[in-house]
């Protein structure tokens, strides 16, 4: 239910309608699907080759529930996955930044910004060389405007200035703090997880922090939930006028 909940549920309506055509061209599910099962088979095997004991079938579990609880940022946790290695961990954190699908209960950015970014990002780097060449880019069969791939680039890049922004503030607030606690902090707040990694994990909570801290990290929630930009335009005076 974690995974079918991260899922667009405009997905569902089209299968409720029939409109299997449409169906079969959605590419960010399939992505996702695809995305999930690879981190999850990696983080297993990591898990597997640790020192935890756990064995196979126990990695096996406990990869498949966090991961799934992670990346559809529910935020429940069936083990303290602060045990796990480093690079179990680094997977983790990056489905914290993705997020699920548009359209679903998740937070993060949502898979089909990163699709979209993806390709924006190979058609600048061979139209730098390539000028000429043209590039029609399409998602789920269909070829957004190009304003819409501008709002993309923006986004993520606003994302990126906003939890380095946040870290360093956490940082200067909390200087007890080490650099996965600060990743946590601001990762399991922005994209609406709960649980982040080390002195914030699976195991503790938020209440050691200060008070400077809890405001900064409550602001980061509502302004992850909302997607940035409904919460940002509160600040720029610019825009209040009437047009």
């Amino acid at each position: 239910f974690m995974f079918l909940a991260s899922l667009g549920f405009t997905l569902y309506v089209f299968i409720a309608r029939g409109r299997w055509k449409r169906v079969r061209a959605e590419e960010e599910a399939k992505y996702y699907a695809l995305l999930l099962t690879c981190v999850f088979l990696l983080v297993a095997w990591n898990v597997w080759h640790s020192d935890l004991g756990l064995g196979w079938a126990g990695a096996l579990r406990s990869a498949f529930f966090n991961v799934l609880s992670i990346s559809s940022t529910t935020g429940f946790g069936s083990g303290d996955y602060d045990q796990w290695p480093l690079f179990s961990k680094m997977l983790l954190a990056m489905l914290m930044f993705i997020g699920g699908c548009a359209g679903s209960t998740a937070g993060g950015v949502k898979m089909n910004r990163v699709i979209l970014f993806k390709r924006i990002a190979l058609r600048e780097l061979v139209q730098s060389f390539r000028p000429s060449q043209v590039f029609r880019i399409k998602l789920n069969g269909v070829a957004p405007d190009e304003r819409v791939f501008v709002t993309t680039s923006f986004f993520i890049a606003l994302c990126f200035a906003i939890c380095g922004a946040a870290m360093l503030l956490v940082s200067l607030f909390e200087p007890q703090l080490d650099s996965l606690s600060v990743l946590g902090c601001v990762f399991g707040t922005t994209f609406n997880i709960g649980p982040g990694f080390a002195a914030v994990g699976p195991t503790d909570n938020y209440s050691f922090l200060g008070s400077d801290t809890l405001v900064l990290l409550s602001f980061l929630m509502i302004l992850g939930r909302l997607e940035f930009f409904a919460l940002l335009v509160l600040f720029v005076p610019s825009l209040w006028k009437r047009y």
